[in-house]
């Protein structure tokens, strides 16, 4: 055999090792065999941000002004001024130019005015989207492949907090309740068989309130507790212009005596200034006994007092 033929064996042989030192490689290197199955799993995930907007609610019955602070108040139904923060209140005194007649709501968060109530809400602020790679030897010739796909969601909820609610006088008009009868007709006295009803009018306009029937006081005292004796008092939602329909406060049988009827604004269950009263200065009501009852023994005692004065006539023409 030549030379030349020799080099050529050589060269063959070095080239066909070389092809199967690389075809292992790629069947061994990192333990892979030489199948891999891929599958794609997909996870959601939420993340959650609370926003605190602090609000405040406001009814003028007759004017608005000169801003929201300024403006007079006489019915305080949620907190104080007391509970806002400094810079809270400046704001309100720039917000000005509102109109009487309607609630005005005032995000101070956001420094945004509305005339409907705030609704706590959700929005999405972010979404990423991220990628996790495992591998599972299943056999020596088989690797499952996982590709996991994090999708991380974050959320924003608005939340509306009231942190006060206040309303103005009613334009001079004063509030008022009313002892009355089914038909809406004034009463000041029930027989203990009979339906206690009541009217009121400029109260706080599409607000629920309290109805109490408490014992009769002479005096009344700013914080006076309200202790209902019709077995619970009433909650009714006023009308747009501040008033209640005739409304059943008490039902038969009653007890006998004298009583106030009150209307709780702040439903804390005490009188407070400016709340209506029948009557503050004299008797709501009086429940007395039927007709029939007191009628029956005052005849018998008037039929005893008859028997014994003839008697007694009989007697003396005797002697």
């Amino acid at each position: 055999m030549n030379s030349k033929k020799l080099v050529y064996l050589g060269l063959t042989t070095i080239l066909v090792i070389s092809i199967l030192a690389m075809s292992t490689a790629v069947t061994s290197a990192d333990g892979r065999a030489e199948k891999e199955i891929h599958v794609n799993k997909y996870v959601d995930v939420e993340v959650h941000i609370d926003e605190i907007h602090r609000t405040v609610a406001g009814y003028a019955h007759y004017d608005l002004g000169p801003s929201f602070y300024r403006n007079d108040r006489d019915i305080w139904h949620v907190g104080s001024w007391s509970d806002l923060t400094a810079d809270e209140i400046a704001y309100l005194d720039t917000v000005t130019g509102l109109s009487a007649g309607i609630w005005h709501y005032i995000d101070m968060s956001t420094q945004t005015v509305a005339t409907t109530p705030f609704s706590d809400y959700s929005e999405e602020i972010d979404r990423v989207t991220t990628e996790e790679i495992f591998y599972e030897e299943l056999d020596p010739y088989t690797v499952l492949v996982t590709h996991l796909f994090t999708t991380t969601i974050t959320i924003k909820d608005h939340i509306y907090q009231l942190i006060v609610k206040v309303e103005d006088d009613t334009g001079g008009a004063v509030p008022y309740v009313v002892s009355s009868d089914d038909s809406g007709a004034e009463r000041n006295t029930f027989e203990l068989t009979q339906d206690v009803y009541c009217y009121a009018g400029n109260l706080p306009g599409s607000t629920d309130v309290r109805i109490y029937v408490v014992a009769n006081q002479a005096v009344w005292n700013d914080g006076d507790e309200l202790t209902d004796v019709s077995g619970g008092y009433e909650t009714e939602t006023t009308e747009g212009d501040g008033s209640i329909a005739t409304t059943k406060i008490w039902n038969a049988t009653l007890t006998e005596g004298e009583y106030d009827i009150v209307v709780d604004t702040k439903r804390n269950g005490d009188w407070n200034t400016g709340e209506p009263i029948d009557s503050k200065v004299d008797v709501g009501f009086t429940a007395v006994p039927e007709f029939t009852t007191i009628a029956i023994p005052v005849a018998a005692v008037l039929g005893l007092v008859f028997l014994f004065s003839r008697r007694s006539r009989h007697s003396r023409r005797r002697n």
